[in-house]
């Protein structure tokens, strides 16, 4: 019985998640970002990342489980990424525009 489910999922790859699904998300990601990337590039995408990652997170405990018991940690998680995405691309302008000395940051920047 194992192996037959085994080959049933190596012949239908992964699990794809819905077209819907994914398009929500992207597009709660581009209404935030668009408006504040020129101005607040580092901002932007800490509130796009949340706004994405509130839609998909919504959208797969409710169709992964039928309840929103994980919304919390679901949210928190991806929402850290944004954050430290963020933080890097914040240093990585500082250092692009002079506003800190070389000898403080890696020189990997």
């Amino acid at each position: 019985m194992k192996r037959k489910i085994l080959r049933r999922r190596q012949q239908n790859g992964p699990p794809k998640r819905p077209i819907f699904w994914q398009t929500a998300a992207e597009t709660a990601d581009l209404i935030v970002y668009t408006p504040l990337r020129r101005r607040f590039p580092a901002w932007a995408i800490v509130a796009s990342g949340f706004a994405g990652s509130v839609v998909d997170s919504l959208l797969f405990l409710t169709i992964a489980f039928g309840d929103l018991n994980y919304i919390v940690g679901q949210v928190l998680g991806k929402f850290e990424m944004s954050v430290l995405a963020a933080v890097l691309i914040l240093m990585m302008r500082m250092v692009r525009t002079g506003s800190v000395a070389a000898e403080t940051v890696p020189a990997r920047f």
